[in-house]
């Protein structure tokens, strides 16, 4: 996949994906918004840490949601594929990052076990956690 230049249909999905994170940002903002209050007046503390675990993990079930609703079939197959070969994508930084979106902080901890992203995406404990049903069409 040593493709230098960023594809057309890349572009445009990750062009979209920028953008599902901004609103889904925009549904956690409320606790976003108290987590950087309350860091602001009491410094970081285990409050703090869990209203920001909160917050991540509700702007992450909305990208999910928003994910599933606005990508077309083939750009969430692009997707995984990415995911899939990120080892080998000069992109790799990028892919972890939109992946890390889609992520909840347990499911986050979890793939950082997991050191290869080809190991994550052929493996049933992936195929499961991200609830991909027809997980057969990452293979070539």
């Amino acid at each position: 996949m040593g493709n230098e230049k960023m594809t057309d249909d890349k572009k445009t999905l990750f062009n979209k994906l920028e953008s599902i994170n901004e609103e889904a940002h925009n549904y956690a903002y409320n606790l976003w918004e108290e987590a950087g209050k309350l860091e602001d007046e009491h410094g970081y503390t285990d409050e703090v840490e869990e209203k920001k675990i909160l917050a991540s993990d509700e702007q992450a079930s909305s990208f999910k949601e928003i994910f599933e609703k606005e990508l077309s079939i083939d750009q969430k197959k692009l997707f995984w594929k990415l995911v899939k070969n990120a080892d080998q994508d000069p992109d790799k930084g990028l892919i972890e990052q939109y992946l890390g979106w889609y992520c909840n902080n347990s499911e986050r901890m979890k793939i950082c076990s997991i050191k290869e992203m080809s190991t994550l995406a052929n493996n049933q404990y992936f195929a499961d956690l991200f609830q991909i049903e027809n997980f057969n069409y990452l293979e070539d």
